[in-house]
């Protein structure tokens, strides 16, 4: 004769394997379809790119001015020293904009070394997130191997452990199922509790000495007097 309160505990042994398993399957697809390691490096080389190109812009367009800017110092020189001006104030006016144009020279070398610095910066910058982003490729190939043949053994245990259960579950009337289901649900996936010497281990209630001669003896469904849970004697089979 089927002893039901060890069978139900059987049948939730089985279940709480699988949820377990299960909820081990969600983490590991949740991690093979997004790492963080890899996310993280992709959005930092992106950013460091975009800044490499706005350094590489500013450079250009420093370097557009600065040549602007050298020619209209040539050609002021030239005039100057051409002799053809014979205006004085009209020459002075030319040697306070040579001088003016001469100082703003001087600035734009001072700004395109701190571009080309920038520049360097970002370059050597893009460089390193390059090789962490390789890095954290290997590594996250590496782990979803792992995790991927951990997928496949989990896989197979699910289903050994649903046949198991439904096979084991056949000796159970269908009413008794529904009502162990019914109560797994409102008690945190523990329907069926262990009871040791006079205690329910779920909720650690000591029962009285009739209600554990019933669980021992009896092969009929106790419950338990604090959380209700279905009792079944620790050492029987």
């Amino acid at each position: 004769m089927t002893h039901l309160p060890s069978t139900l505990y059987t049948i939730q042994t089985l279940e709480l394997a699988i949820d377990k398993a299960r909820a081990r399957l969600e983490e590991i697809e949740a991690a093979l379809a997004y790492n963080e390691r890899v996310a993280t490096c992709q959005d930092l080389l992106q950013a460091e790119k975009q800044s490499l190109q706005e350094t590489r812009t500013r450079l250009s367009d420093l370097e557009l001015e600065a040549a602007s800017l050298s020619q209209k110092i040539d050609e002021l020189d030239k005039v100057l020293y051409s002799g053809k001006i014979a205006d004085p104030k009209e020459l002075q006016e030319r040697q306070i904009e040579l001088e003016e144009l001469r100082r703003r020279q001087q600035l734009l070398l001072e700004n395109q070394s701190a571009a080309q610095a920038a520049h360097q910066a970002a370059a050597e910058n893009v460089e390193r997130l390059q090789l962490d982003l390789a890095e954290a490729i290997a590594e996250r190939d590496q782990l979803d191997e792992g995790m991927t043949e951990e997928q496949h053994q989990l896989k197979a245990l699910v289903n050994k452990k649903l046949k198991e259960r439904k096979d084991i579950a056949k000796a159970i009337p269908a009413d008794l199922l529904k009502q162990y289901r019914t109560l797994r649900k409102r008690k945190n996936g523990v329907a069926v509790a262990l009871l040791d010497q006079s205690t329910c281990t779920a909720c650690h209630i000591e029962q009285p000495r009739s209600h554990v001669q019933r669980v021992i003896q009896s092969g009929e469904l106790s419950y338990c007097i604090g959380c209700g849970r279905i009792l079944v004697g620790l050492h029987k089979e």
